[in-house]
């Protein structure tokens, strides 16, 4: 899981809401965006307009 600072260099915020995620998974070949290998995966809390925890967000790369 991506939580904590980690969060914040690809989605700008510690509190990323789902289009500041959407953003960054559709810019994610142009810099540093984990995983980074084959066959892994990652997630993070997306939040709400609220400030709220609303979702997660899976994303990863196949073993193929």
């Amino acid at each position: 899981m991506v939580e904590g600072a980690e969060v914040v260099e690809p989605f700008g915020t510690a509190r990323p809401a789902r289009e500041a995620v959407r953003q960054a998974l559709g810019s994610a070949g142009h810099g540093w965006f984990p995983p980074f290998g084959r066959g892994s995966g990652c997630c993070t809390i997306v939040y709400g307009a609220d400030g709220r925890p609303e979702e997660l967000c899976f994303w990863g790369i196949t073993g193929y």
